[in-house]
């Protein structure tokens, strides 16, 4: 291999451990070349192929590889090793970006090294996963596609994404998740710090979260397919925008962020755009002073009590703080919009709130399926279930119920006392106690060790 070949390798090797635009200056910098030397080899690569432009470029931005895997330059080592699962992602996120453009199965299948009966498996499953978001999955010839509406297309790369791992903007911040373009990133965190700023409030986890990839994956979708390629599939009806009209401010900002986008990407978007964005704004929860002032409606308030008194009959805790029906209701009210226009938050804490609070989450799961069919709402998942839950099991480890015991031993109210206190030291405001000597204690509980601790909780309750 002559000297420019190898640096052509070189070139492609370090282009295809980036997933983002990098510079001339940088490429310079790693190869050890001048930028000119660097333009030159990107210029003839691409003219060799002939599969069409191998490394892409973008004003401003620098170079990206187009396709990773298929031209980057053999070797005798084997491609790196990823799951079965991994590997039907990426499939279904280059189809999900794309659609709903057709790609080549080659084109799509070839970095994984598989065989076709693998390949008619793979898609068996990523057709069934899509159709739970109403997005079909189609081959013709060699080809792949999918085909849905917008918003399905986008609920479906959005659950790929966080399922692949948290979103940590603070690392994006930092400029240390690799998994996101940098300039993308960066323009998207600044609109969400934009409507922080605006409103003075604090827009929490995760809905910051929903609302970052929301706006990432406009961008990314757009890149990727175009907006011809966008099929909304929908038709703003007037009370959705009566619902937009009570709400000016958040209609407003969502109207500001999409033409900061339009900028961004020197586009015009729909008005489409902003009715999304609005729903994902009126769906968060917008922490701030603001709050402390907010008015329910009445169907908040019905839905907020009807959960906490299910749950106070379930526990037998009285439930009547102030805080904690300000709180839940604060997570109703935008919970209700979620439902109505299908948009679902991740609770990547699920499966721990189900190991730790496993009463308390199949109580708030049946309790929301009564809640469903009282007040005809649709299905609540386990995601919001998950988030609920959390509501109460707060409340009820801060006030846990107080269980009446009472300690009574033969040998003197010493023992009883030392009893007392290192039930109290164990279970410290969890019980109210009371020592007694008590000299039939034999022939009215049975002669046990007199250090059975959970002999005196059980028996000594049956004659308090």
């Amino acid at each position: 291999m002559g000297p420019v070949e190898r640096r052509k390798q070189a070139l492609l090797y370090t282009l295809s451990n980036h997933r983002d635009f990098v510079t001339a200056n940088e490429l310079s910098g790693v190869l050890e070349l001048s930028t000119k030397s660097v333009y030159r080899l990107i210029k003839q690569i691409n003219e060799e192929s002939r599969d069409g432009v191998v490394i892409s470029s973008e004003k401003g931005r620098g170079f990206k590889l187009e396709y990773q895997q298929s031209h980057t330059p053999s070797t005798d080592s084997k491609p790196a090793s990823i799951t079965p699962i991994e590997r039907r992602n990426r499939i279904m996120e280059e189809l999900l970006f794309s659609a709903p453009r057709e790609r080549g199965v080659c084109e799509i299948y070839e970095p994984f090294y598989i065989s076709e009966n693998v390949m008619a498996s793979d898609e068996k499953i990523i057709s069934d996963i899509l159709q739970r978001y109403s997005i079909r999955l189609v081959r013709r010839n060699r080809t792949l596609r999918v085909n849905g509406d917008e918003s399905n297309i986008r609920t479906a790369i959005k659950d790929l994404i966080q399922s692949a791992g948290m979103v940590d903007l603070g690392q994006l911040e930092m400029q240390q998740d690799q998994k996101f373009n940098k300039y993308d990133a960066d323009f998207v965190l600044k609109q969400i710090r934009d409507i922080e700023q605006n409103f003075h409030i604090v827009l929490p986890h995760p809905y910051n979260i929903n609302l970052f990839s929301h706006i990432y994956i406009l961008i990314s979708r757009f890149r990727k397919a175009g907006l011809r390629s966008f099929n909304y599939g929908v038709n703003i009806s007037k009370d959705e925008l009566k619902k937009m009209d009570a709400e000016p401010s958040l209609k407003e900002m969502s109207a500001k962020i999409v033409k900061n986008i339009e900028r961004y990407l020197i586009t015009t978007l729909p008005d489409y755009e902003v009715y999304f964005l609005f729903q994902y704004l009126i769906s968060s929860r917008l922490q701030g002073k603001e709050e402390e002032k907010e008015i329910f409606p009445d169907t908040v308030q019905e839905i907020t009590q009807f959960f906490i008194d299910q749950i106070a009959e379930k526990s037998g805790s009285r439930l009547s703080s102030r805080k904690l029906f300000t709180n839940l209701a604060h997570h109703i009210k935008p919970l209700l919009n979620r439902l109505e226009h299908g948009i679902r938050v991740r609770n990547n804490l699920l499966e721990q709130i189900k190991l730790e609070y496993a009463q308390s989450f199949l109580d708030v799961e049946e309790i929301a399926e009564a809640a469903s069919r009282q007040f005809q709402l649709p299905k609540i998942n386990e995601d919001e279930i998950g988030f609920i839950t959390l509501y109460f099991a707060q409340v009820l480890e801060e006030n846990p119920n107080k269980i009446k015991s009472l300690i009574m031993c033969t040998t003197g109210i010493g023992t009883s006392e030392l009893l007392k206190s290192q039930n109290r030291q164990k279970n410290t405001g969890h019980r109210d106690f009371r020592c007694d000597f008590h000299p039939e204690y034999p022939l009215r509980l049975g002669k046990v060790p007199e250090c059975r601790l959970d002999h005196f909780y059980r028996e000594a309750g049956r004659f308090y």
